[in-house]
């Protein structure tokens, strides 16, 4: 007498009666070299997974042969170090002599400067100063015996005029320079303009 094989069950979304009881899925037959790799596969991540724990407890591991703890510190020992003694040697400093500068003597000359005599400040216009010498004695031209006595009372111009009109050093010529004894002679200026009226 033959099997007969169930019903297969609907595809997922498809609703329809349930199986019956007692009823199981037929096995899948394995396909000519998917189950062989698959084996393998599992082989391989499980040595590979069994590789990582035995390292992962050498390295954690200490000298008595447990586990250390993942939360210990390890102690840390710094050696002693010795630092050598440093020696600086005496330093002498040579004995360093300035020798004597004799600054010769420089003797300054005693410069004696010229007495230097500033003419007074001309006086203000009219304010002609009185003279100082008289008209005697300046020779015997009437032409310039009246200049002369002209200067002596006051006219400048008169004292300019019988400056240019009497001879070269002639005492007319000294009266008239000196404006009747109002400045030194050989100011080389006019009496005019020394005594403006």
């Amino acid at each position: 007498m033959s099997e007969s094989l169930p019903p297969p069950p609907p595809p997922p979304g498809v609703t329809g009666p349930p199986p019956p009881p007692g009823w199981t899925p037929p096995p899948t037959p394995p396909s000519p070299d998917g189950g062989s790799r698959t084996g393998l596969i599992i082989g391989v991540v499980v040595a590979v997974l069994a590789a990582l724990g035995v390292g992962a407890f050498v390295l954690f591991r200490d000298d008595s042969g447990e586990a250390a703890p993942e939360d210990t510190d390890p102690e840390l020992t710094i050696a002693d170090v010795t630092i050598p003694e440093i020696t600086i040697p005496d330093l002498t400093i040579p004995d360093v002599t300035i020798p004597d500068i004799t600054i010769p003597d420089i003797s300054v000359p005693d410069l004696t400067l010229p007495d230097f005599t500033l003419p007074a400040d001309d006086p203000a216009p009219g304010d002609v100063p009185p003279a100082t010498q008289e008209p005697d004695g300046l020779g015997d031209d009437p032409q310039l015996d009246s200049l002369a006595q002209d200067c002596y009372d006051g006219d400048m111009q008169a004292c300019d005029d019988l400056y240019q009109e009497s001879p070269v050093n002639s005492d007319y010529q000294t009266y008239g320079d000196t404006c009747a004894g109002r400045q030194p002679a050989l100011t080389q200026r006019f009496c005019i303009n020394t005594f403006p009226s």
